[in-house]
């Protein structure tokens, strides 16, 4: 779960300073590609069953959705603060 976090939390704000569509879709794959190494490894070495595998990853999504939305409401409420104050 802290894997997926993490790497979705840093994928999303790299999203946001690189303007390149090429490099966006490098972004999402190394990310994919973290994300899911380290689940099958967890699998592969025992550590946790597909099934807590699975749960994690729908956890985090929803986590990181949560994240981001609230980031977003409050870089709005920010940029609507800064836009009708001056």
């Amino acid at each position: 779960m802290n894997a997926f976090t993490v790497y979705g939390m840093i994928t999303f704000l790299l999203w946001r300073h690189i303007p390149w569509r090429i490099g966006r879709s490098i972004l999402i794959l190394i990310s994919i590609f973290f994300i899911l190494a380290i689940g099958i490894s967890r699998i592969y070495l025992g550590v946790h069953y597909p099934s807590d595998i699975i749960g994690g990853y729908f956890a985090s999504g929803f986590w990181l959705a949560i994240a981001i939305w609230f980031f977003q409401h409050y870089k709005e409420k920010q940029y609507n603060r800064k836009t009708f104050n001056s």
